[in-house]
């Protein structure tokens, strides 16, 4: 792709803005190895484009928490970070792409295969122990998400459009 861009829009800089992958799940699995693997990979090909002369000056991966999806609402999760969205305070746990990301950006890349495969262990290992400390389903208080997230949201949502008929509403009249 980032060739393609090249090419086709004449060498324009390039930010990817936002690069991950979702996990559907109801568990709390913070052993996230195939992510580690799909930010390795796919950072591994930027920094080819890079070496081939592809203007790309950053990349940053989506997201770094866990958050509310339009089409799939909690059950989707991209983050991270895992949130804990049945807890009152919404308690955050590093997942072990943290660490491993983390890794990547101090290193400004990927040193050595050794090396790469030290930081994966030490993540794994973290993110088992954390594992520990959380239960089965996160998703247990939904109801109280939607009174506190979604509720909110689509009544902003309502203002906002009726403020904008009630403007096409006055023009039409002037």
């Amino acid at each position: 792709m980032a060739h393609f861009l090249q090419t086709q829009y004449g060498d324009p800089v390039i930010y990817v803005t936002g690069n991950g992958v979702s996990e559907k799940m109801m568990c709390t699995e913070l052993c996230d190895d195939w992510r580690m693997q799909y930010l390795r990979d796919y950072i591994n090909e930027m920094l080819k484009a890079v070496k081939d002369g592809v203007n790309v000056k950053g990349y940053t991966a989506w997201s770094l928490l866990d958050k509310f999806e339009w089409d799939e609402g909690y059950s989707e999760r991209f983050g991270l970070y895992y949130v804990d969205f049945g807890s009152k305070n919404k308690p955050r746990y590093p997942k072990a792409s943290v660490q491993y990301y983390k890794r990547i950006i101090s290193s400004n890349g990927f040193p050595d295969q050794r090396e790469i495969e030290s930081w994966k262990r030490k993540a794994l290992e973290t993110c088992t122990s954390s594992n520990q400390l959380l239960a089965a389903d996160p998703l247990i208080s939904h109801m109280e998400m939607v009174t506190e997230i979604v509720v909110p949201t689509v009544c902003t949502l309502c203002i906002l459009l009726s403020a904008v008929f009630l403007m096409f509403l006055l023009r039409t009249r002037i």
